[in-house]
């Protein structure tokens, strides 16, 4: 089985099953690397990979907890990540078309991770889901996601950037919303949780992190990976710890 992603160098290329489940070993070790480095491991009992597409996340996850479940809106994502699943019930896929995490209860998780996900989904949901997310993790658990902030007009430059991505890569933007990072912070602070880092901004600076002066978690996840040039947005990856009760 074959899977079209974007390589690191920036081309589309078909990817092999072991190169695919490779990129994603080294996110999450890299992610549970920078934690143990900088603050703490969380548990190792549960981790959810929410918006979990072809699996890339969970298999890697499986490698690390007791249990993983994958969620994900579409059927054929689920789908594609039960037929290369190397875990068998250790790793479960779920369909999930609701706004909101019911299927898991309070405190049942340890380790959430949302790679790439909320930026298809309206401020309001998005926001929902950080609340849903903070909501399942148990104290002391730890979320990591990746969401926009506000979107950048630059007269021409996003019409140009977009038509670079055509030309160059056969790919429109995918990026579709944004969240004020400030909103953001209040949510995860009136959902019970502290925000550790929010770091990697992918336009002018890069390197502007919060807080504090080490190697940001973007540039160790993704090695610099210019997402700037995909689309007209700034990101940031959030880093979160579970510290009580809303």
């Amino acid at each position: 089985m074959g899977f079209v992603l974007p390589a690191p160098g920036g081309r589309h290329e078909r990817w092999e099953e072991d190169a695919f489940l490779a990129t994603g070993r080294r996110s999450i070790q890299t992610i549970l690397t920078h934690l143990a480095i900088y603050y703490h491991l969380p548990e190792r009992s549960v981790a959810l990979d929410f918006g979990c597409g072809p699996g890339r996340l969970s298999q890697a996850l499986a490698e690390h907890f007791a249990q993983v479940y994958g969620v994900d809106v579409a059927p054929s994502m689920l789908a594609a990540a039960r037929a290369i699943n190397r875990h068998g019930g250790r790793c479960r896929y779920l369909l999930n078309q609701s706004d909101d995490l019911r299927m898991f209860g309070d405190g049942s998780v340890d380790f959430v991770v949302a790679d790439i996900v909320l930026q298809h989904l309206r401020p309001a949901c998005a926001l929902g889901y950080v609340r849903e997310m903070l909501r399942v993790l148990g104290k002391g658990g730890i979320l990591v996601f990746f969401l926009p902030g506000r979107r950048i007009k630059r007269g021409w430059a996003p019409f140009l950037i977009s038509a670079y991505n055509r030309v160059r890569y056969g790919a429109y933007t995918t990026l579709n919303y944004g969240v004020d990072p400030k909103e953001v912070e209040g949510t995860i602070e009136a959902s019970g949780g502290r925000l550790l880092e929010r770091n990697g901004k992918l336009t002018l600076d890069r390197g502007d992190q919060v807080p504090g002066p080490r190697p940001g978690l973007l540039e160790r996840v993704w090695g610099g990976v210019t997402l700037v040039l995909t689309d007209h947005f700034e990101g940031w990856i959030y880093l979160v710890e579970k510290v009580g009760p809303p």
